[in-house]
């Protein structure tokens, strides 16, 4: 019970519509003040879940995310995995990026750069996405998947 007063509180502190860096510093604050920074985790965790559920998409990165570092959940790579393919598929570009990282490092299966590659190269060319052009353009320079070719990055197109 003490988990749902304490989200209440934590509720009554922010204004509802807008979601700032300012309110996580806030949350935040409150949550190591009182102690209260794995239930902090948990709860945004439980909230991300709510909000996937009526097929929010950013929650579906968000609650991905949360996975990949086991924050208010179990770690889970292949779980956050497909919380990230179901961002990407919204077009949600921070998707792209984190399904690139976990194709380029091999946390949820086998390492794959043609995937990591294709993840990245969607971020850059879609969203804009600065680190999926610096990773594009680490593939290049270490000749992953792509032909190695040590130019800068800006010196491609996707």
């Amino acid at each position: 019970m003490s988990k749902v007063i304490d989200l209440s509180n934590i509720i009554e502190m922010i204004d509802k519509e807008s979601r700032t860096k300012e309110e996580y510093e806030i949350l935040l604050d409150w949550a190591v003040q009182h102690d209260k920074v794995p239930e902090l985790y948990y709860m945004t965790a439980e909230v991300y879940k709510l909000c996937a559920e009526n097929h929010m998409a950013a929650a579906y990165n968000n609650l991905g995310a949360c996975y990949y570092i086991g924050k208010g959940v179990e770690q889970d790579y292949v779980k956050a995995a497909q919380y990230y393919e179901m961002a990407a598929d919204e077009g949600i570009i921070q998707a792209y990026n984190n399904l690139g990282y976990c194709y380029y490092y091999g946390r949820h299966q086998e390492t794959n750069y043609r995937k990591a590659f294709e993840y990245f190269s969607l971020g850059a060319a879609i969203g804009n996405h600065g680190n999926c052009y610096y990773k594009f353009g680490d593939m290049y320079r270490d000749g992953l998947y792509v032909e190695r070719n040590p130019k800068r990055p800006s010196d491609y197109t996707v």
